[in-house]
């Protein structure tokens, strides 16, 4: 919003953040032509949020309606602020960050809110875009057919994770955690150039790419979910989650 800095005199003056210098960059536009902005707010949750958002806070809802700000511009008049209509404000969080800031009551009945869950369609097209700047010498036709085989495996895991009694929804994994296997496979690819289908499972198993996911990026993540467990209590689950992952899954189409 604003905040108080030493100026050239010495003196302290306010001046304007992020949002109301975006807000003067949107008025200047001809609200008859100008598209609809939006600002992303990634990991809103990471914020101290009703310090973050100051005097604008009720003007989410109360679009078009001006405030006035503590202080005074260059011509010691009052500095008001409003929300135009047109600009839209969508923030991101993982609800299981539970050392973060949360949102409170006031601020959720200010937005709509989504479950972004694991998406397998969403999870392929990035792992398409991301191969093709590999230079790994396959293309993605050829590796196609395994990274579907990924997405069915990740489906099934996070079956598995809502369904358990330890974990929940909440504790999915998202697609993200999956892209490693891109970088993985093509390591593989270089110590072995002349290997051919299958790349990720042989005959019910997981090669080296996918067991480095559950070792290196999924079983870590895992465990810290399940850290207030007892020792064998936890790596019951878990092994049950490793098999679950590393068993060759049915293609997602």
């Amino acid at each position: 919003m604003r905040g108080l800095h030493i100026g050239k005199g010495g003196q302290t003056e306010y001046r304007l953040g992020y949002l109301p210098r975006l807000i003067k960059d949107i008025e200047r536009e001809d609200s008859e032509q100008r598209l609809p902005h939006v600002l992303i707010l990634d990991e809103i949750n990471r914020a101290d949020l009703s310090r973050m958002l100051g005097e604008c806070f009720s003007l989410l809802e109360d679009r078009n309606q001006p405030i006035e700000l503590p202080g005074h511009d260059e011509s010691d008049r009052p500095l008001k602020l409003r929300i135009p209509y047109d600009l839209y404000f969508i923030g991101t969080m993982n609800l299981i960050d539970q050392s973060l800031e949360q949102v409170d009551f006031a601020l959720r009945r200010r937005f709509f809110w989504i479950n972004c869950p694991f998406n397998p369609d969403a999870f392929l097209a990035a792992a398409e875009t991301i191969w093709a700047t590999t230079n790994a010498n396959r293309t993605w036709e050829q590796v196609s057919p395994d990274f579907h085989q990924l997405a069915g495996a990740a489906t099934a895991l996070n079956n598995e994770i809502r369904a358990s009694p330890l974990l929940g929804s909440q504790y999915e994994v998202g697609h993200t955690y999956l892209l490693d296997a891109i970088q993985f496979l093509k390591d593989e690819l270089a110590s072995r150039p002349t290997q051919r289908l299958p790349y990720l499972w042989k005959r019910g198993n997981a090669l080296p790419p996918v067991r480095q996911i559950w070792r290196l990026s999924l079983k870590p993540l895992l465990e810290q979910y399940l850290s207030g467990l007892d020792g064998p209590e936890r790596e019951t689950e878990l092994a049950r989650l490793e098999t679950t992952f590393l068993q060759e899954p049915e293609r997602v189409e």
